[in-house]
C-alpha cells in the first residue's frame, strides 16, 4: 500500500511539474511553443492558440506578443480589442519583430485603437520592409503608386522585386501584374517583361497562389489550352471565383474539354451561393509571425450575378439537371435585384409566359424597367411594345353610380 502511495505521489509530482513547465515556459522552449501556437491557429483552434501565446507574451517573447496581438486584433479566441492589440504589437515591435511593425503600421494607418497617424504608419512600414517583411514591402509599393511619390514606379518595382525574390507568392503575382499592366515601358522592355510575367506567375502559381493560377490560365488560353485548363482547375479548386465561373462555362459549353453540364451546375452553384460583400483583408490586415496566408481581394459581384443567371439558364431548360423553372426564376430574381440587367430581362420573360412564376404582365413591365435602369438598354423596345399593347381600363370607384 505504501509503495502504491509513493508511486501515486511521484506521478502526481511529475504531472504538476509538467503543468508548471507548460504554464511557465523556459526561454529555450519559446520558439517551439510559438510554432505550436501557430499550428493551432492554422487548424482553427484559436482559443488554444491564445492560451499558448499569452504566457509567452507575458514573459516578453516578441513573436508571441505579435501573434497574440493578431488574435486580439481579429477577435479570434478572445474579444476583439484594438487598443490591446496595439499594445501587444508595440511590445513585439520593440523586440524587433518585423511583422509587428507591419501590423502596428496598419492600425496607425486606419486609426484603430489609436489616433490615425499616416506618418508613423509609413515609418513603421519602412522599418518592416527594410527588415524583409514581404507584406510591408507590398503595402509600401501600393502606397507609393497611390500617393504618386517621386519616382514611384522605380520604388514600387524595387519593393515588389525584393519580396518576390525572397519567394513571396503575393509579391510575385503583384510584380507580374505590374509588368503586365505597364503600358509606358518601351517596346523592347515590354517584350522582356512579357517573359518575366510568365515566370513570376508560374512561381506564384506553383506555391498555390489562386490569382496567379487564374491569370496563367488566361495567358495560356489561346497558345496552350492544356496548360490553361490545368491552371484554371487549380485556381477553381482553391476557391478563386473567376476560375470557378470560367470552368463552369467551359463545362457547360464543352469548350476545351468534354461537355458536362451536371458538373457545370456544381461549379455555378459554388459561385452563385457566395456572399456578395466585397472580399477584403480583415480590419487591420495583421501578419502572423512566421506565417502568411495570401490575401484574396477580388471584386466578386459580377461573377456571382453571371453564375446565377447562367445557372438559371441550365435549370430552366433542364440541362444537366431536372428542369426547375421556379428555381430558375428565383435565381434570375436574385441577380436582377442585385442590379444585373440581363437577369431582369429573363425574369420579365418568365412573368410574361407564366413559367416558374404566375403570369403577370405588370411584373413583366416592372422587371423590364429594372433592366433598363441597370443599363440594359436592349430591353427598351420590348418595354415600349408591351406598354403600347396593354389596354388601360379606368378604375370604377366602388359605390359610384354607372351610366
Amino acid at each position: 500500500m505504501k509503495t502504491f502511495l509513493k508511486l501515486s505521489l511521484a506521478v502526481s509530482t511529475l504531472v504538476c511539474l509538467a503543468v508548471i513547465v507548460a504554464l511557465v515556459p523556459l526561454a529555450p522552449t519559446y520558439a517551439f511553443k510559438n510554432r505550436a501556437g501557430i499550428w493551432l491557429y492554422e487548424q482553427g483552434h484559436h482559443q488554444a492558440a491564445e492560451a499558448v501565446f499569452r504566457p509567452l507574451a507575458n514573459f516578453g517573447y516578441g513573436p508571441a506578443a505579435n501573434n497574440l496581438g493578431v488574435l486580439t486584433n481579429l477577435g479570434l479566441g478572445t474579444p476583439q480589442r484594438f487598443t490591446e492589440a496595439l499594445s501587444l504589437y508595440q511590445d513585439a515591435a520593440e523586440a524587433g519583430v518585423a511583422a509587428a511593425k507591419y501590423n502596428l503600421a496598419r492600425l496607425y494607418e486606419r486609426g484603430l485603437g489609436t489616433k490615425r497617424d499616416l506618418y508613423k504608419a509609413r515609418a513603421l512600414l519602412s522599418e518592416a520592409a527594410e527588415a524583409g517583411n514581404a507584406m510591408a514591402q507590398i503595402t509600401l509599393a501600393t502606397m507609393a503608386e497611390r500617393l504618386r511619390q517621386p519616382a514611384w514606379r522605380l520604388h514600387k518595382e524595387s519593393l515588389l522585386r525584393q519580396a518576390a525574390e525572397a519567394g513571396n507568392a503575393e509579391a510575385q503575382f503583384a510584380l507580374g501584374m505590374y509588368f503586365y499592366q505597364d503600358q509606358e515601358a518601351s517596346t523592347a522592355e515590354q517584350a522582356k517583361r512579357s517573359e518575366q510575367v510568365v515566370s513570376l506567375w508560374q512561381a506564384a502559381a506553383a506555391q498555390g497562389h489562386p490569382h496567379a493560377q487564374a491569370s496563367l490560365a488566361a495567358l495560356y488560353q489561346e497558345s496552350d489550352p492544356v496548360q490553361a485548363l490545368k491552371w484554371l482547375r487549380a485556381a477553381a479548386e482553391q476557391g478563386e471565383m473567376s476560375a470557378q465561373l470560367g470552368l463552369a462555362q467551359r463545362l457547360a459549353k464543352g469548350r476545351g474539354l468534354k461537355q458536362d453540364q451536371a458538373a457545370a451546375i456544381g461549379w455555378y452553384r459554388k459561385v452563385a451561393a457566395a456572399p456578395e460583400t466585397r472580399n477584403a483583408p480583415p480590419r487591420g490586415g495583421p501578419d502572423l509571425y512566421a506565417y502568411h496566408q495570401p490575401r484574396v481581394r477580388p471584386d466578386t459581384w459580377q461573377a456571382i450575378q453571371i453564375a446565377r443567371s447562367e445557372l438559371a439558364d441550365l435549370l430552366l431548360e433542364g440541362q444537366g439537371a431536372e428542369a426547375d423553372p421556379a428555381a430558375a426564376a428565383a435565381l434570375y430574381r436574385s441577380a436582377a435585384e442585385a442590379g444585373w440587367g440581363e437577369a431582369a430581362v429573363k425574369l420579365a420573360e418568365l412573368f410574361r409566359q407564366g413559367r416558374g412564376v404566375p403570369q403577370d404582365l405588370g411584373q413583366t413591365v416592372r422587371w423590364l424597367r429594372v433592366a433598363i435602369e441597370a443599363g440594359h438598354v436592349e430591353a427598351l423596345p420590348s418595354l415600349m411594345a408591351l406598354e403600347a399593347s396593354r389596354i388601360r381600363v379606368p378604375a370604377v370607384r366602388r359605390g359610384a353610380p354607372e351610366g
